[in-house]
């Protein structure tokens, strides 16, 4: 299976993850949590999507090359994830003086769930690949 067919099947994969995400949300910010809802849910959720295809895209590259340049770019997606979420969590800190805590709910809760679908797809990629 090529680079470009691995990368494909995971953008499947992570835009049918991402409608049911998005629609367990508008289910739950229309009835049990309106009050709650803020605007930037919507960014978060597409910062998220991005930045795990993003991550993935780099990390997919590396696998042809072996176990080790896969490690590194693993290591190094893992590191400049963190540091792009800090860098989004202090920006939004920053600028809004209102809805800090349900905007770190809010954040937290999907860095999870994406963090959790990233780390089962790369399994599964990992299990299905013989070079590793």
């Amino acid at each position: 299976m090529g680079t470009g067919h691995k990368i494909l099947s995971f953008a499947v994969n992570l835009a049918v993850f991402s409608l049911v995400i998005l629609a367990v949300s508008l289910i739950l910010f229309t009835t049990l949590l309106k009050e709650h809802y803020l605007p930037v849910y919507w960014i978060v959720f597409i910062y998220f999507i991005t930045i795990v295809l993003v991550s993935r895209i780099f990390v997919f590259f590396a696998s042809p090359e072996g176990k080790d340049s896969f490690n590194r770019r693993y290591f190094i997606s893992t590191l400049l994830k963190f540091l792009l979420h800090l860098t989004f969590i202090v920006i939004y800190l920053v600028t809004h003086d209102e809805n800090i805590l349900p905007f770190v709910i809010t954040f937290l809760s999907a860095y999870l769930v994406f963090t959790l679908f990233d780390a089962y797809t790369l399994q599964r990629f990992i299990k299905k690949s013989k070079q590793f």
